[in-house]
Order: C-alpha cells, then structure tokens, then sequence
C-alpha cells in the first residue's frame, strides 16, 4: 500500500494498472532509443508507477541533461514516489526555466518542460518551507492553467495553506518531538505507528529489509522502496525502544500495514491491499503465539469496493471511526462513524458530515480513550501544507466541535499522519518527514510541556492482586463517579482491565463506587473510595489499587476502603427538604469522635465507620429542625457491607385526613399567582390545623401544579390555614369556619387568593346545580399522547385519556346532539424493525386507538352520534442520525397519537396530555407539537349578550368560591354563565352591543384584565 498523498497530475489520464516485469525494464533501459524511451517514461508516469519510471528518465538524462523536458519528467517521478523534496528539488527548478504552453508529451523532439514544471517546484519549495518561493510559482502555474480545471482549484488550495504556514509560524504549539532512535526509525521508511495506552508497546509499518534478506527482490514499483511489513518494539526501563522485531504475519509478496490495536491490546487492526483496492483486516493477539493468522474485517459495511486505510475504535469498542473513498462523501477520503447497538448489531456507516470532511482528504482518525476527543489528518484549507494533524471534541449533544489545527511544531509543510497516544494524552507519535530525520519518512514522539490536549485526567493504576495471587478472570470492574459534576449525577465509566493495570478516566478528590460484576455468575460487589489529588503526586507516580482477587475488594488502605455510602430516603414519596444535614457520633469510642456531614443533591455522602462501633445518626434540616435521629451500630467486616444497612428512612408526618367518622372531602385552592410572580413556579406547602378540635396537630400538605389539594374536614369546624412558598416565604395566613350543612353530592372547594397588593377575605359556599343552558354550546376536546421508540399503545388506566373521553360522554349525555372525533398518528424517522417501515408504525398507533374509542363510546356509535375518523398517520420530524439516537427530546415529539373533537360555538379548548411510562422514568423533557389552538366559532348573529368573561372553570364549585369573594360579591352584574360544555364563566359585566364591551376591557383596572374575552350568549 502507498499511503502517501500523490500529486495531482495535470496533463495525464490514468488508465488501468501495467507495471513492468523487472527484466524487460532493463532491457528497455539498455537497448531502447531516446523515443522508444520517452514513450515508456510516458506510460509509467501515466500509471503512476514512478519508481520506475524515473529509472527511464534518469536514463533520458543520460543521453541529453540539458533537456528542459527530461528533467522535468525526471523530477516529477522522484517528487511523487518519496517524501525526499530535496533530490526533486534541482530538476525541477532547471525545468522552470523553459516553459511552454503547449507542450506535447508524446514528442521526443520537445526540449521545453510543461507549465506543471511551475507547480511541481512550486510543491517543492511549500515542502522546503520556503514560502515564498512555493507562492510565486503557485501563481505563474494559475496564471498559464485553464480555470476550474482540478489542477487550478488544487493550485488555489496550496496557496491559501501558504497563508495557513506563515501564520503557523506565528503561534508554535508548547511542544518538542524528538525520533525514536535507531531502534525503530531507519533509513528506510517508517509510518503509521500504534502505541499501547500503557504506552510500553509500539507497532509500526515499515519498508526496510528485512535482517535475512528474503524481501530483497519484493521492490514496490512506484516507491522502489520494500513491501510494507509491519514490526514491533517494547519500551525498556531506560525510556529507550527495543530491537524492532518484524511481525510473524506479514508476508513478503504483500503490503501490511498497521492500523489501530484495541484497549487490552488483544487484537490489531491491519491494512492489506490483497483484494481490491484496500481492505480492514485484524488478527488476534495469543499468549503464546503473538499474532494469529489475518482475517477480513467482520463488521459490516466498512470494507468495500473502495478504498478504506484506516479504522479507529473507542475504549469500549462499540463506536469506530474510520477513513474510506467510497461515493456519495464530501470529497476524496471522508471519516464515517459506525456504532454498535446494545444487541450486537452494527449500524450502518454514518458520514461525520462538512464539519470534519472537505472536499479534499480526511484520513486516520484516531479517538482518545474517553471517546470525546478525535485527532485526524486533513489536506484541506486549514492545512499548512499536505496532510496535518487536526483534533475536535463532541459534545454533551454529540455534536463535533470545529477541527482545530494543532500547529507547529506538530504539523509541518509536509504530510502529517497517524496521530496516537497513550492513555493521558501528554505523549504523542505521529509520522513525518523532517530534513534532520533518519530516512524517508519517521516515526516522531510528540511530548507536551504542561498541556494535555484532550483536557481530561487519567489515571494509571496499578491494580496488583493481594499476596501475589493469579488475577481475576471474567471480571467486570467498571467506576460510578458519586459527584462528579454539577448536578451529582452519577456517570458510568467503563474501565478496561489490562494485564494487570486498570486504565480509566478519573478526577481528583471525587467519591466513586468500585463495582466488581463476575461476568461467570452475575455476583455484583461494589466498594466506595475517594481519588487522591493526583497534583500531588510526583511525576510518575500512580495511584495503586490492591485487589483481593477472591474477594473482590480493594484492600489498600490509603484508599479508605472503611467508607460507605450513607443515604436518606422519604418513606411516602414527600419531598425531602432541598439541604439536609447529618451528625455523626460514635457512642462507644475512646476518641470523641463527632461529624457533620452535608447531603448532596441525592441526598447521599460517604462516611468512615469502624467495626463494632455504634453510632447515633441526626438529621436536620437547613433549619435546624431535626427530621430523624436513629442509633445503630457496624456489626460486619465494612469491606463487604452493602449499602443497604446504610439507608435512612424519613417518613414525613403527613396524615391525609383528620380521624372523625363525620368528616367529609373537601378541596383547596390558592388563587392569584401570577406568570410574573416570584412564586409562580415554586412548590407551596399548606398547614392546616384544627381550632376546635380535640387533635390540634397541624397537617402539612403539598399543593399539585395547579396550586390545588384535598383532604377530609369536619363540617362546623374552623381551621387556620398557613400557606408557604419554597423559599420559606409565608404568603397567606387564613381563619375558615365550616359550614354544619354540607351537600355530600355536590362536593366543597375553599378558594383563597394571594393578592400582594391588598389582603382578601374570602367566603365559603356550598353551592347547588344550575341548568342555563340556551342554546347548544360546547367547547372542544383534546387529546395527545408522546410515545417511546415502537410503542403504539395506550394504558387504559391513563387518567388523563380517561378523563378525556369522560367528557365526550358528558357532553352527549346533556345533549350534544353528535360528535366527530379526528385520530391523527405520527411516527419519527428512527428506523423501526419491528414494523415494516415508519409509516406503518404510525398507522398500527391510529388503529389502536380508533379500536380502543370505539369500544369505549360502542352505545354512542350505535345511536349515529359519533363518527371516528383517522385524518392522517404520517411520518415527520427531523431525519434520523444515529449520533443522535438516545436524544429523545429530539425524536419523541415526533411519535404521538392526538384525538380531537371540535367544540360548538365555544372558543375555549380543553387539553389533555400524557406520556409513555418510560419516557417519565427517563426524565425526558418534551414540548409537545400537537398544541391545539382556539377553535373558530360560528355563533347566531341574533339576541345575543355580550358577556366580559374573566375565568373559566371546568368545576361549578370553583366558579361560586369567586363569584363570593370580596373581589365580586359587591359587583351587581357578576354571574356564573354555564354552557352546556360543562364549562362555569364569571361574567363580571354584560352590554347589548360587542364595541361596549370592547370599551369595559379597555378600561378595565383590576388585575385580572388580562384573562378578560368576550362570549355572545342568547
């Protein structure tokens, strides 16, 4: 394989590969004339085979080193088939200097060198880094070539990345690179190195020859250089590399050539160029036999007809990115991004889109162990010249940061390739060719003065066994951070287990679980420790972790394996209080020993216990109210202590009815929380307590989103209500004396207003059922349900469905003579197997629920008042990236069912919202498409009333708590209008024409204005 960037040829068309047999090329040398020789030269550089072709040319010198046109032809061989600008370098400046226009290759009387002698030297010169000189011929080629033709566009590339290596200059990155030593970089060349993350073991290609001479009659025809091998060298005590040792599986007829090894360091990723144009293999790595024989890469999708160099995988193996030619990218050579699902499938490859591939090339990609950060190579318009090491960073969104250049001294004017680390990413390999290197191209160490590129902590550590013992088999170790990040929310990170060393990503001063999962039985064992602050140490030194392969537990000391995780918990799901503090004090030993703690945002900590010891545990909260105080003592060995005999229960005292057989239910609603109040979005709790009762103990109660509760009273009564924000912010004290008559059957709300302007009083009603219905008048009904990823169905105990088709019912038991409800279904572009595409999908969801309303409303059906109809089961929302696909936000709203059912002359909507049970366990935010605006509405042009509507309530017992405040008992003209709708309107003021009540909400003052509308009634 020839992994090097080869020039663009301007004035040739290459057609199917034709090298020549060794023996007949010297022939030709010897014997041919100077045009049998210029037509071979021709057809060699045609092909690209340029080794051989500057044999020809070198023999054309030969018999005429004046001619302006061998020395081109010369020149342009050796530039393409090396690194080595510098033996090009004075053919090509010779052949400058006599330029034609109209040059003709097929002549072996032309003496002159074509315009491409411009660019060649021009490339030289960007190569040399003498920037100037690169541009001034960079120009004079523009200025001859055709525009827009590939050479010009290239030509107009090299001389921005001209621009690109003189700013270069300016900002040099705070890094050396020195070579590797005779060990691994000779006079031949070296590329494309892979360095273990331990960074003890480095494989390499190579075209040396090899120590028995068995590959010296195997020269590559278009390098002269060997066939590729691929070798190996170990680290020694000293820092210096080993002996390379050539790798048993490479073969002498053939190119292989290294691509990337796995984490544990198991199996290597190989090029081979056997079939077609280039292929993914692997090998495995045995104990005894080092490297099994090559096999195809077996994921599908990656090998193709196209050419596909190289392959990079993420630490946990389940994400690989990886360079291929194949049609339908951006340019040349594009990344792709291929993912493993969680049943083993692959996905199909994924383009990393224009952000990270051009319309040039984009090559060896290689992600950091933390899979966040991805260095590539790009010839693009951010390069200072051929090939440079880029490096770009995803997001929490999985969104790829802009590549940033990584600059001198890393980048050069020439090809900069396969960048690797080890597992920190302080020390670098890539290839390149420098002047002051050893052969054609090196292998160069990249070390960085106080900076880690991908800004993330590793540690290395040591994880030795206890006394020496064989290390754990079919072990699982993974980390869970406790608080590591703002929120506390506990992060899983993989950990890999490697020949005895334990490589994961870690930050200093955090809590982390140690959770040991015996992959053999299922047994899960789990250890608390804290990281040390790894800026203590000294350099070199790492953490050590001493196992206990038996017992699976880390017994180092110096890792406080005596701490447990100490949580409290609500014993009824009642909020716990947003800062909770613990004292600890052991009661029984000889030091006083005594701590506070504070909970974290799970209302967890970590604390040291000692075998045998008891310990009295208190609660309080940011108050210093005390919540709970319990006594308990260690009885086991901690080391194998499960968290469980750590849990604290807090039961909140929170009866939900005062005990008297006469009570009665009764609800409670605060009032007048505006949208640009302080408290509109905070929880409110009341405390209601009993004046006159025998139990006088207050009860606490937490209202719902709507400010609403209910609990059980007794009639005759008086209570004193205290509500509270979350702040701590008393926003109403309130004395209610219960009315002895009550109406079981029509039920009792208290409604109680916050004002901040004035304090109210309000006014308890029973109140009784009114029937003012006119005219057929009932407002709409909605209905939406967010689906998770395939589900179709809906939970008949859904309240909010139920409640949903309750009033359809209730709207055609008062009389509403029919009703037409709309089914419209959606389905996202997430790829679904279960189903034959999206658009099924969508349609099983609307038949599902057509089937399920006509069970539901069957004796409605059966009389011709109601009409199922599906509108419409279509597929919508953006289109799917696989990137994205545990993005719910993104995709769920797109997957719903809504139902609905047209009001009459009613412009009020009524909503009904709910989600699959997995999307409320996975705390997924949506904001939902289907939102139903107000419905358009035909009423009678004739005796009507207009009446200023300031609220609307779906309960009567709402509407006559307001009605009877202080805000409108005193108004003449305050009424309750019902519709038919099941609908309870406070008119507060009524006229004959609409302009007169249009002129009361102009000059209406009081703040509930802004609900104010206008509704016509007969």
């Amino acid at each position: 394989m020839t992994r090097i960037i080869i020039a663009l040829l301007t004035l040739l068309s290459f057609n199917t590969f034709s090298q020549y047999n060794w023996k007949d090329l010297e022939t030709i040398i010897e014997k041919s004339n100077t045009k049998t020789l210029l037509s071979h030269n021709y057809k060699l550089l045609e092909q690209g085979i340029y080794f051989q072709a500057s044999l020809i040319s070198a023999k054309l010198l030969e018999k005429d080193s004046s001619s302006y046109n061998n020395n081109f032809r010369h020149g342009f061989a050796l530039l393409n088939m090396s690194s080595n600008y510098n033996q090009a370098l004075p053919y090509l400046k010779y052949a400058a200097d006599s330029v034609v226009e109209n040059f003709d290759f097929y002549n072996y009387r032309e003496k002159a060198a074509p315009i491409d002698a411009y660019y060649q030297l021009a490339r030289c010169y960007h190569l040399k880094g003498d920037i100037a000189n690169a541009r001034k011929y960079y120009k004079l080629f523009i200025s001859k070539e055709k525009v827009n033709t590939p050479a010009y566009k290239t030509a107009e590339l090299n001389l921005i990345q001209c621009d690109n290596a003189e700013d270069a200059r300016l900002y040099k990155s705070r890094v050396h690179l020195e070579g590797l030593g005779s060990n691994v970089n000779t006079k031949y060349p070296e590329y494309a190195s892979i360095i273990s993350y331990d960074g003890r073991t480095l494989y390499f290609t190579t075209r040396r020859l090899r120590k028995d001479e068995s590959n010296a009659q195997e020269l590559d025809p278009i390098s002269g250089e060997y066939l590729e091998d691929v070798y190996v060298s170990h680290k020694q005590i000293d820092g210096s590399w080993s002996e390379a040792e050539l790798m048993n599986f490479s073969r002498v007829n053939q190119n292989e050539a290294t691509v990337a090894l796995s984490l544990n360091k198991k199996t290597i990723y190989l090029y081979d160029d056997a079939q077609g144009n280039g292929d993914l293999y692997y090998a495995p790595i045995g104990a005894n036999n080092p490297f099994a024989r090559i096999k195809a890469l077996d994921i599908p999708h990656i090998n193709s007809e196209a050419w596909e160099p190289h392959i990079a995988f993420t630490g946990d193996g389940n994400v690989a990115y990886f360079s291929s030619n194949r049609p339908g990218g951006f340019g040349g050579r594009d990344i792709y991004r291929i993912v493993k699902y969680g049943n083993g499938q692959w996905s199909e490859p994924i383009n990393m889109g224009p952000e990270i591939n051009t319309e040039w090339d984009e090559d060896s990609p290689f992600i950091s162990v933390d899979g966040k950060t991805m260095y590539f190579a790009s010839n693009g318009v951010k390069s200072i010249g051929g090939f440079d090491i880029f490096l770009t960073v995803v997001d929490e969104d999985n969104q790829w940061s802009a590549p940033i250049n990584l600059g001198s001294p890393i980048n050069s004017t020439g090809d900069d390739l396969y960048y690797t680390t080890t597992v920190d990413g302080k020390v670098a390999y890539i290839t390149s060719y420098r002047p002051e290197g050893q052969g054609e191209k090196d292998i160069y160490r990249i070390i960085y003065d106080n900076y880690i590129p991908n800004n993330n902590l590793f540690v290395n550590g040591n994880l030795k066994t206890l006394d020496e013992k064989p290390n754990p088999e079919g072990v699982l170790i993974t980390l869970q951070c406790f608080d590591c990040g703002s929120d506390f929310t506990i992060q899983d990170m993989k950990s890999t287990y490697i020949e005895g060393k334990y490589l994961v990503e870690l930050q200093p001063d955090k809590e982390y679980d140690v959770i040991f999962v015996d992959t053999k039985t299922g047994d899960i064992k789990k250890q608390s420790i804290i990281t040390e602050n790894t800026s203590e140490l000294k350099d070199g030194e790492k953490v050590g972790i001493l196992l206990d392969p038996e017992e699976l537990e880390i017994v180092q000391q110096k890792l406080s394996p005596n701490l447990v995780r100490l949580s409290l918990v609500s014993g009824n799901d009642y909020p716990l209080p947003d800062k909770i503090f613990v004292n600890i004090s052991c009661v029984d030993c000889e030091d006083n020993v005594n701590e506070n703690k504070t909970l974290n945002k799970k209302n967890q900590c970590l604390i040291v216990q000692e075998v045998g010891k008891t310990y009295t545990y208190t609660f309080t909260d940011e108050k210093g109210k005390e919540l709970l105080k319990e006594e308990r003592t260690c009885v086991q060995d901690i080391t194998k202590i499960s968290d469980d005999q750590y849990i604290f229960t807090y039961t909140k005292t929170v009866p939900k009815f005062f005990k008297n057989k006469n009570n009665f239910v009764a609800g409670i609603q605060l009032s007048g929380i505006e949208k640009d109040s302080t408290y509109y979005n905070q929880k409110i709790e009341v405390e209601v307590q009993c004046l006159d009762c025998q139990d006088k103990t207050p009860i606490e109660l937490l209202l719902d989103e709507n400010n609403r509760t209910k609990l059980q009273l007794t009639p005759g009564k008086t209570y004193a209500y205290t509500f509270t924000a979350e702040n701590g912010d008393v926003l109403l004290k309130e004395q209610k004396t219960l009315p002895i008559m009550i109406d079981f059957g029509k039920g009792y709300l208290q409604v109680f207003f916050y004002n901040t302007q004035e304090e109210q009083t309000q006014q308890n009603s029973t109140f009784v059922t009114e029937n003012t219905s006119t005219y057929e008048s009932y407002c709409g009904l909605y209905f939406n349900h967010n689906y998770y990823y395939n589900n179709n169905g809906l939970d008949q105990n859904n309240s909010e469905l139920a409640t949903f088709i309750d009033s359809i019912k209730a709207q055609l038991d008062k009389g509403r003579s029919n009703i037409e409800i709309k089914i419209n279904a959606s389905a996202s572009y997430v790829p679904t197997r279960t189903y034959r595409n999206n658009t099924n999908l969508a349609q099983v969801r609307a038949e599902k629920v057509k089937a399920y309303l006509s069970t539901e409303l069957r004796s409605y059906l059966s009389e011709n008042r109601v009409n199922i109809i599906i509108e419409s089961a279509k597929v919508q929302g953006p289109k799917y990236d696989r990137s994205q696909l545990r993005n719910l936000e993104k995709y769920a709203p797109y997957q719903f069912v809504s139902i609905e059912a047209q009001g009459v002359n009613c412009s009020t909507v009524t909503q009904y919202e709910s989600i699959d049970k997995k999307l409320q366990e996975l705390n997924v935010v949506l904001k939902p498409l289907a939102v139903k605006k107000e419905t358009k509405v035909n009423l009678p042009k004739s005796n009507l009333t207009y009446h200023v509507i300031v609220y609307t309530y779906n309960d009567r017992i709402f509407a006559e708590e307001v009605i009877q405040s202080n805000t409108y008992k005193n108004n003449s003209q305050a009424q309750i209008v019902e519709d038919e709708s099941g609908n309870f309107l406070i008119s507060i003021a009524n006229f004959k024409t609409e302009q007169e009540a249009k002129n009361f909400i102009a000059n209406y003052k009081y703040q509930d204005k802004t609900n104010a509308y206008i509704y016509k009634k007969k």
